[in-house]
Parts: structure tokens; sequence; C-alpha cells
């Protein structure tokens, strides 16, 4: 009996895998059976190419050079700037970084205490999503905090994160890029491998979920050698290294369709850190670091977010029922006087 049970459990398991994943694998099926279907003969590509044909506009094959993924829309306008050239004026220092609107100031307040609590002397850059000043004067008395207003090369629909990344790394050759709603709990993150001058990843990340399940990921054809199931960090470390892999991942935030992703809620998100995940591991620069320390999780408390109406309706609520338990522990001592009598 106890193994018929077993037997079933088993089997309903292995069915809800692959309900839940029943792209991936069916895609991994035709992968193995057929070849990726994504990658393109180069030749038939005539039109994709930059700088006037000197450069391929798609993704290489790392075995085949006469292969590619798709073309992409747009060729990123390309500064002289190379990595090698900002090696001088780059600071060596570790920065946090991470890009927020003024509507997520109550979490970054608390993150920023948390940064101040445990690394009191680095600097936390924020890049503002809406380029305005909101932020900056919410933000402006707070130490070793800096805004930036950085409008990114992409006109319209683009993702603007890699442009961010790019941006920083010219100025620093270490960062670690946050999420907006997470904290710093302690230090010891920061004598594990990922950080040590040693380490060669130029690309690590850093989370306790080590996997994100998206329904529809519009990178793929773009970069036919992308994993299954991809990483979704809670953290970045980058080095100065990761500026000729983010370039990459530049064409593909020119490209609607190669950055947008569906999860399995129904929502439509930048999916372009899988695609830097997947460019680093092509080039042995990847490194996935699950923090065993706890130094980096979700926020688990806030400032209230509650505004002046807000306020008057909690303390309004609260004097009713105040009220009403004294009026009721009244009715109740008079009927117990009454008895006693």
């Amino acid at each position: 009996m106890e193994s018929l049970f077993i037997k079933v459990v088993c089997i309903g398991f292995f069915i809800t895998c692959i309900t839940v994943f029943y792209e991936e694998v069916v895609d991994f099926v035709k992968i193995q059976t057929y070849g990726n279907p994504y990658w393109l003969n180069v030749s038939q590509q005539v039109d994709c190419s930059c700088d006037n044909g000197k450069t391929r506009n798609c993704y290489p094959h790392p075995d085949d050079s006469k292969l590619c993924g798709k073309c992409f829309a747009t060729c990123p306008q390309m500064g002289s700037d190379m990595p090698e050239e900002h090696d001088k004026n780059t600071s060596r220092d570790l920065v946090f970084a991470l890009s927020a609107s003024i509507q997520d100031v109550n979490r970054l307040l608390v993150l920023i205490a948390s940064i101040h609590r445990n690394f009191p002397t680095t600097k936390l850059i924020i890049f503002d999503h809406a380029n305005g000043t909101a932020l900056e004067t919410q933000l402006i008395s707070i130490r070793n905090v800096e805004v930036v207003n950085f409008k990114n090369r992409g006109i319209g629909n683009t993702a603007s994160t890699p442009f961010y990344l790019q941006e920083i790394l010219k100025h620093h050759s270490t960062v670690l890029w946050l999420t907006h709603d997470v904290e710093i709990l302690n230090t010891k993150l920061m004598q594990a491998g990922p950080f040590r001058k040693s380490s060669k990843n130029a690309v690590t990340y850093i989370s306790h979920d080590s996997r994100r399940k998206v329904t529809s990921s519009g990178y793929r054809p773009y970069f036919p050698t992308s994993s299954l199931m991809p990483h979704f960090p809670m953290a970045v470390l980058l080095k100065n290294d990761a500026r000729n892999l983010i370039r990459w991942v530049e064409k593909c935030a020119l490209t609607p369709e190669c950055w947008k992703c569906d999860t399995s809620s129904g929502v439509t998100e930048d999916c372009t850190w899988m695609v830097l995940q997947q460019v680093a591991s092509d080039a042995k620069q990847f490194r996935f670091f699950g923090d065993s320390y706890g130094s980096i999780n979700k926020q688990t408390w806030g400032p209230p977010e509650c505004d002046f109406y807000c306020t008057m309706w909690l303390v309004g609520v609260t004097i009713v029922a105040v009220v009403s338990f004294a009026i009721l522990t009244l009715v109740l001592l008079k009927k117990s006087t009454k008895k006693t009598k």
C-alpha cells in the first residue's frame, strides 16, 4: 500500500514538472532531436552588419563562425571608449549600485540604512528611471549616496539596465548591483571567493532562489545557446571585464522582441539579466553564488506607506474600536452588578 502511494506521488510530481516547464521540455526535445532551429546561416543574413559591414549584428555560434542568431534590430552607437582605456581613471573600490524611481523611496531608505550599518564608507549610486529631480531631492542630504540622471542611447521601447551597467563600469572596476527591495544584513559575503581580487569571473549572480520561471523568452532566437532555466539574481557582482559582454546585452536592449519575457503570472518584464547570464556563460565568465551567509535578503519590513487620509482612517477605526470596547465593558459590569445585588 505504501509503495503504491509513493508511486502515485512520484507520477503526480512528474506530471506537475512537465506541466510547469512544458515549453522548456518541448524546446529541449526539439533541439536534441532536430538541432537548434534558431541558428541561422550567416550568408543568408546579407544586411546583418554594423560599421559599414565591418562587424556582424548577430550573436555568433561559439564553435561555428558560419552560424549566428537572429539579426538585431539596430546597431548600438559604440563609442571609442574601450575598457582598457579607462584603467588609469577607474576607481578600484567596490561600490553598490541600482536603478529606482521616486515610488521606491521607502524601500530605498531601508536599503541605505542597512548599507550604512554594515558598510559605512561604501558608496551607493542610484540611476533614476524617470531622469527627474524628485528622487535626488529626497536623498540629496544622505551621505555616500549619489543619484544619477542618465539617458541611455536607446530611443523609445528600450531596456535601460545594460546602459546603466556600461556607464558605471566606466568609472568603477567592481560593482555590486542590487535591487531596491533588498537589504544588507552582514558583511560576511565580502570574504567570499567572488569578491577576492584573484577571482577571474566577470559576472557573478548572488541569490537564494537560483531559478526563475518564464513562459516566453524573447531572447532565445537572438542568443540560441540560451539555457532552459535562467538564473534571476538579487544581486550581481560585476567587474570591469564585463563591459565587452554587456555590449551584446545592449544590442538586445535595443530590440524589443529580444529583451521582453513573459512570466508564469502573465507579467512582461525585462529579461536582460538572463541574456547577460547566457553571454557570460558562453565566454566562461559566469558564476552563480548561493548566499549561504544570509548577507543579502528581501526586505521583511519597511516604513509605513500610508498617506494622510489613510492615517486618519486608521485613527478613526482605532477610536471606534476603543469606544466600542469601553461601552461593552461598562454594559457587562452593569449586568454583573445587578446580579450581585
